[in-house]
C-alpha cells in the first residue's frame, strides 16, 4: 500500500535498525531522511536527568564503567555537544561522554534547581 508521506515508512524503517548515531552514510540512503534524521538524535541541555540504557565507560581521561539504569544529571555542554555528567552513586568527579555516544543515555527529567553543585 503506498503511502502518501514518506515519514511513516522511514519511521518504520529507522524502527528495524540498531539504535546508533545518524551519519552522512546511514543505512546509504540519507538523502531520503535528512530532512527527518535530526528527529532521531537525542539532544541535551544543561540540568537535565539522564539514564543509561545500556552499559559503557565514560569518554573522561580515566574512563569510568557505568551500568545500564545508572543515573545522574548534565553539569556542561561544550561547543562539541560532548557532555560534561555528575553520575549518582560513588563518582566524585563527573564524567565526559562525547556526542557520538550520548545515544547511550536517555533523558528522564530536569534536575532540581539546589540539586545543582
Amino acid at each position: 500500500v503506498a503511502e502518501p508521506h514518506p515519514n511513516p515508512v522511514v519511521e518504520a524503517i529507522f524502527k528495524l535498525v540498531p539504535r546508533k548515531p545518524v551519519d552522512a552514510d546511514f543505512l546509504g540512503f540519507f538523502w531520503l531522511v535528512q530532512h527527518i534524521g535530526q528527529k532521531f538524535v537525542p539532544t541535551f541541555e544543561v540540568h537535565d536527568r539522564v539514564v543509561a540504557i545500556e552499559n559503557f565507560c565514560s569518554d573522561s581521561k580515566d574512563q569510568v564503567p557505568f551500568a545500564k539504569g545508572q543515573t545522574g544529571w548534565i553539569r556542561e555542554i561544550d561547543a562539541m555537544g560532548d557532555l560534561s555528567i555528575s553520575f549518582d552513586g560513588k563518582y566524585q568527579k563527573r564524567q565526559w561522554v562525547f556526542k557520538k555516544h550520548s545515544f547511550k543515555l536517555a533523558r528522564v527529567g530536569r534536575a532540581v534547581q539546589n540539586e545543582a553543585r
